[in-house]
């Protein structure tokens, strides 16, 4: 009895280790717990992505819209059947769309508002270099009429003229330092044959019009720039620019070849003196007398009074061989109202 209860015990204890290493450790947690949180991750990117594509429709675009389909796109992969990335898929395919659009609309009209800008201007200058062409030949005819008038002028006092002339040429010094190419005004020296339109510019520390030193000017042919230092439009400075090239070029490269000062107001008394300050050389400027010039340069080459006795003009060239040209305009009291230096 006694033996088979030991055989009994000994079975029991044998099916009793068996049935713990079968039923191992149960302590172990389940894996179900991470594929949960895996889950919720995927779910948690689709609504970023939602949230992107809805932005992107009311501003960035495709930069906001791109991110967030490719967010959706992710979490479908592991679930398809999230129904926020589907959504952000459409909603973010459709702002890019869109925003195509709109900017293919943009971009068009900002093209072609600068064809049609570019055509106008071309056109534009087209005409304004015919027009100066025409002003150009007009102002020469004229030139070459006054030029004409004052030879006439000039062959009714030949010896005289001719006698002052000679005295010069041997070498007396009847002018001074006085020297029709190179005035200074406002203390820039304005040297005629040497410097450009640009350089004139920068020298004076202007802005001249941008159409006007664009035009194109044709070789031996000239323009000129209008310049009202103070604002006042009877207060004038012109500078005439001349292109002695063999090809054309813009008027912001011809030189100067001559320069003038005017107080178009003359008629009302007035002068010079009321707004310039130049240098003329030898002591002269723009207070100068008509004494004080014959001083200077001696009896003038060509001489104009007007019939009341309001103007008197008076020009030298012969010192000069005609090349450069000195004018001189007072008004009847005496004061300086127009100067002329340069090429003729």
């Amino acid at each position: 009895m006694n033996s088979e209860n030991e055989d009994y015990g000994q079975e029991f204890e044998r099916q009793q280790q068996q049935g713990n290493e079968f039923q191992g450790t149960p302590l172990q947690k389940s894996p179900q717990q991470p594929y949960d949180q895996h889950q919720q991750n995927k779910s948690t990117l689709g609504l970023v992505g939602l949230i992107l594509s809805i932005v992107s429709v009311f501003g960035c675009g495709a930069l906001l819209a791109i991110p967030g389909v490719i967010c959706c796109i992710v979490c479908l992969v592991k679930n398809k059947k999230d129904v926020k990335s589907i959504v952000g898929i459409v909603i973010g395919a459709v702002s890019m769309i869109v925003w195509l659009v709109i900017w293919g609309m943009v971009f068009n009209m900002v093209v072609k508002d600068h064809v049609l800008e570019d055509s106008r201007t071309y056109y534009e200058n087209q005409i304004d270099k015919k027009e100066t062409k025409k002003n150009i030949e007009k102002n020469n005819d004229k030139d070459t009429e006054a030029f004409s008038k004052k030879e006439d002028s000039k062959n009714e006092n030949t010896e005289k003229s001719d006698e002052q002339a000679s005295n010069i040429k041997e070498g007396t010094d009847v002018a001074g330092d006085f020297d029709p190419t190179n005035v200074v005004y406002n203390g820039n020296a304005l040297q005629i044959d040497v410097l450009t339109a640009t350089d004139v510019q920068n020298l004076l520390g202007v802005q001249f019009e941008s159409k006007k030193m664009d035009l194109v000017i044709n070789p031996q042919y000239y323009d000129w720039i209008t310049y009202h230092p103070d604002d006042n439009i009877n207060h004038v400075v012109y500078f005439y620019f001349y292109n002695n090239g063999q090809e054309a070029i813009k008027l912001s490269d011809c030189k100067l070849y001559r320069v003038g000062f005017e107080s178009e107001d003359y008629p009302k008394g007035g002068k010079l003196s009321d707004w310039l300050n130049a240098d003329f050389g030898s002591g002269l400027n723009q207070l100068s007398t008509m004494e004080q010039v014959k001083a200077v340069l001696g009896e003038p080459d060509y001489t104009h009074d007007s019939d009341d006795g309001s103007v008197h003009k008076i020009e030298y060239y012969k010192k000069w061989d005609f090349q450069y040209r000195a004018s001189f305009q007072f008004n009847g009291d005496g004061s300086l109202s127009e100067v002329y230096f340069g090429i003729y």
